[in-house]
């Protein structure tokens, strides 16, 4: 296929997504990729990747609801998870816009939206749901698989109840696991069954065995963590979703070192009541020193100094949720169909006709 045709092709894609930017996406290779999973109007799914100057490359549909994504070390392939309570990930070929393989959890499994590759791509670890039929056990598992056959090869607890985000340290051995400590169950995923027993932590594993290295728990037993970003020094930010009285304001985004205490960011109660107990993606731009979180049910966007925890800025930005670093700042979507693109206090907006999903990857 020459590039006459393969732009053509694109443009044929282009009932969802803005024809115009798509046809710019075909003009030069991008220095930098990412990818987000959107729902149209139509309620079918899908999954996009583009470039930072948020010009759409491709997209391809999928069966169920992707949540996060990750690209493999070839960057001609991406794995996207399924949103809770999905038991489906698929495998994309970004080049032939299609999908190559889907793997199907085991049975009395579920996805919880995110998954990390060990450091030369050869083993993919997920985070999972192990329950029961009576809604009386369940059970975080990381899952093992080799991405040559995408087959189980080993599993372990996650240290906890409901993990959901995991990150592998800079050693390539340390997992590093978000457990949110809300029991649910995929009959009823959007109920939560422990509220007032609830047990959130932040566990670190050895990849290798499956060991637990050791644990960090948050100041208050309702601050479920959900959502993490590691640094290249393996500083892990993480942001929480607290599930207690709304009149009960708490800092929502912490700092961690392994063997130490989680560091509570720098706000003004009043800054915190911006975010509506809830925060969704965490991202870093190392360049800078900044960190950046969404909070789509506060219609915020916050951008912190990562080295002292203060607060640099602060912007609405209805339903934002899914953030990335690029090489001149970071790179946001909305459940709106928005693509932003900030560069300092500097916003460029694209705007399509899709519900853009909570994460983004990028290589």
């Amino acid at each position: 296929m020459n590039r006459r045709q393969f732009c053509k092709q694109l443009l044929l894609l282009g009932s969802v997504l803005s024809a115009t930017t798509m046809m710019s996406g075909c003009s030069k290779a991008p220095s930098e990729m990412y990818a987000n999973a959107f729902t149209d109007s139509q309620g079918q799914n899908f999954v996009a990747w583009f470039d930072s100057e948020g010009e759409l490359i491709g997209q391809v549909a999928i069966g169920q609801r992707a949540h996060d994504l990750v690209f493999m070390p070839d960057q001609r392939h991406l794995v996207a998870f399924a949103r809770r309570p999905g038991n489906e990930m698929v495998v994309i070929d970004i080049k032939l816009h299609t999908v190559v393989k889907t793997i199907i959890a085991e049975p009395n499994r579920h996805f919880f939206g995110h998954g990390v590759l060990s450091h030369d791509g050869s083993l993919l670890y997920t985070t999972e749901n192990q329950f029961d039929q009576s809604l009386t056990a369940y059970h975080g598992r990381i899952v093992v698989r080799e991405t040559v056959n995408w087959q189980p090869v080993t599993e372990f607890s996650s240290g906890g109840v409901g993990p959901h985000q995991l990150a592998l340290l800079s050693d390539g051995q340390t997992l590093v696991v978000a457990n949110g400590g809300i029991h649910t169950h995929p009959n009823n995923p959007r109920i939560k069954l422990n509220l007032s027993t609830m047990e959130p932590n932040l566990s670190y594993i050895d990849a290798s065995s499956g060991r637990l290295l050791s644990q960090a728990m948050p100041p208050h037993h309702q601050l479920s963590i959900r959502h993490l970003c590691v640094d290249k020094l393996d500083n892990v930010f993480v942001g929480c979703q607290f599930q207690g009285p709304d009149y009960q304001i708490n800092p929502l985004i912490y700092r961690h070192r392994q063997g130490g205490s989680l560091e509570a960011l720098q706000a003004s109660k009043s800054v915190w009541q911006n975010f509506n107990q809830y925060t969704a993606s965490l991202a870093v731009n190392e360049r800078d020193n900044l960190l950046a979180v969404t909070s789509p049910r506060g219609g915020i966007v916050s951008i912190w100094n990562s080295d002292s925890l203060s607060l640099a800025d602060i912007f609405e930005q209805t339903d934002c949720a899914a953030i990335a670093s690029t090489h001149a700042g970071f790179i946001a979507s909305t459940g709106q169909g928005e693509l932003i693109i900030r560069k300092g206090k500097y916003d460029v907006k694209h705007q399509y006709s899709v519900h853009w999903d909570n994460h983004m990857a990028h290589i």
